[in-house]
């Protein structure tokens, strides 16, 4: 844990991000691309004269989003994903030396070319989501508390309330009823005198949602 945690980060290109990599070496970030798809959507919103360019570039990223999925059911058709990939960052480079290019145009690709190893990971690491779309789904938890209880106002309290929507969104991501999860855990604390010694019957992942009936 901490500096010593290891594995895979799947988040937008937000510079806090990009600082917990040089705080923790054995992360690395793997790039939403659906946050790079969304660059070429905005582009098109602020400048009608971009929407065949937008298009065609949805099109493209929908393209490698088909092929990954195909490839995760037949691991054959990872040289097809990695052919399309190649192409994909050569037309980056070849817009990037056409001369007629839109500033905001020259903006979206120069950040693809620059984040390109984020947005590839993917590629060697099948187990690694293309996009982060289920994290932020259960964060909006998170925010939706924010903004009715005004914040944490204490830092122990943040970690508090990282501590508690990691195990409740954990026990949902099981199927597990959070509310019972918890009440199933502090029930095992009670009889323990304490945190049980033995944690493996408590993890959502061991624990049938039928085991909490009653809770």
């Amino acid at each position: 844990m901490g500096k010593l945690a290891q594995g895979f980060l799947t988040a937008d290109r937000f510079s806090a991000y990009k600082k917990l990599l040089k705080l923790i070496p054995g992360l690395t970030i793997a790039f939403c691309r659906v946050h790079f798809r969304r660059d070429f959507i905005r582009a098109a919103l602020g400048d009608k004269s971009l929407e065949p360019w937008a298009e065609q570039w949805k099109w493209r990223i929908g393209e490698i989003f088909q092929l990954n999925k195909a490839r995760l059911k037949d691991p054959a058709r990872q040289k097809d994903l990695e052919k399309a990939l190649a192409k994909l960052e050569a037309t980056i480079a070849a817009e990037l030396k056409d001369p007629a290019l839109k500033e905001v145009q020259h903006k979206v690709l120069k950040s693809a070319k620059k984040h390109w190893e984020g947005l590839t990971v993917f590629v060697n690491n099948p187990r690694v989501p293309m996009e982060n779309n289920v994290a932020e789904r259960h964060l909006r938890v998170a925010a939706l508390g924010r903004n009715n209880y005004y914040g944490t106002h204490a830092e122990w309290s943040s970690h508090f309330t990282a501590i508690c929507l990691t195990l409740t969104q954990t026990a949902r991501l099981y199927g597990l009823n959070p509310q019972a999860y918890l009440h199933y855990y502090l029930d095992g604390c009670a009889e323990s005198g304490g945190v049980p010694k033995d944690l493996k019957p408590y993890l959502p992942w061991n624990i049938k949602a039928e085991t909490l009936e009653g809770k």
